[in-house]
């Protein structure tokens, strides 16, 4: 007899349920073959993903001199400020525009990402020795093709993530190596006490939660890959350089201990993606006031 789950898997955009709409489709191919004494597998993950923004902005998160009511037309701040202080002011909306140019650029309706991805697993093994790396690719349609909703008032700029070299390459298109490290394992005491080593670029799974960091998570997060289309932890976790072991202490007990000797920051999302929260902090962020 077959037990059928009652519940369904589907790779989605991350976000509120009433605030956007994510469709994914993934292809999967794997080859195993020998080469001498060797043992070769090769995996790859092909997929496509789309989010959708499908409720209207609400202006009480959106910077005051950002309400659609001003016009700035001819600006100055000393020769033609148009609106007084009190003007602004008075407007609803958050007292600062530092927040807001994600949720301006993407009106509803919009495509905030048309993401196509392929990641790629190669393993090489041997008796007990072997090398394992992994690589993924992506283009975001959405964001490359720089169609925003949303100009600076005064200045009539665009937040375009793409325009900037460091953080086309974090969302917008890129071709970078995840995981590369070479392994080994042993047996100690006739078996009794296996060991197991990793030297290389690796993520160390001491639980997978993304909530509270630098606790049994020591990897850092792209969370720029983690609220894309079709969202995978493996692409989420930023691999660092490390030297980790597993040594058997019993049947019920292991020792693990790790020796990291890279660091990489927590990549936050771009200003201007749909998910960025902060205009300044990130990648080519900037500061209005």
């Amino acid at each position: 007899m077959i037990k059928r789950s009652l519940f369904v898997k589907n790779k989605i955009a991350l976000g509120l349920a009433a605030a956007t709409l994510g469709l994914s489709s993934t292809s999967l191919h794997a080859a195993n073959f020998e080469l001498g004494d060797f043992d070769i597998r090769f995996d790859s993950n092909f997929s496509y993903g789309q989010s959708i923004r499908v409720e209207d902005r609400d202006f009480q998160h959106i910077g005051k001199s950002n309400n659609p009511s001003f016009d700035w037309t001819g600006y100055h701040s000393a020769l033609n400020p148009i609106y007084s202080s009190a003007d602004v002011w008075n407007q609803p909306g958050a007292y600062s525009n530092n927040g807001d140019a994600g949720n301006l650029n993407f009106d509803s309706g919009d495509s905030f990402s048309k993401l196509l991805k392929g990641n790629h697993e190669l393993s090489i093994s041997k008796d007990n020795f072997g090398f394992f790396t992994r690589f993924m690719y992506f283009y975001d349609f959405a964001l490359m093709d720089g169609d925003y909703a949303y100009s600076n008032p005064t200045s009539g700029n665009k937040v375009d993530p793409c325009d900037d070299d460091d953080t086309k390459e974090q969302v917008c298109a890129d071709l970078r190596l995840l995981d590369a490290y070479v392994w080994a394992n042993f047996d100690l005491n006739e078996g009794r006490n296996p060991l197991s080593i990793r030297l290389g670029q690796q993520v160390v799974n001491w639980g997978e939660s993304t909530l509270i960091s630098h606790g049994i998570n020591v990897n850092p997060v792209d969370i720029d890959r983690l609220k894309a289309p079709g969202a995978e932890l493996k692409e989420a976790f930023i691999p660092v350089g490390m030297l980790w072991a597993s040594l058997g202490i019993t049947d019920n007990l292991t020792l693990e201990g790790f020796y990291q000797y890279e660091w990489h920051e927590t990549r936050l999302p771009a200003a201007g993606t749909y998910f960025s929260t902060n205009d300044f902090a990130s990648e080519n962020g900037y500061q209005q006031n």
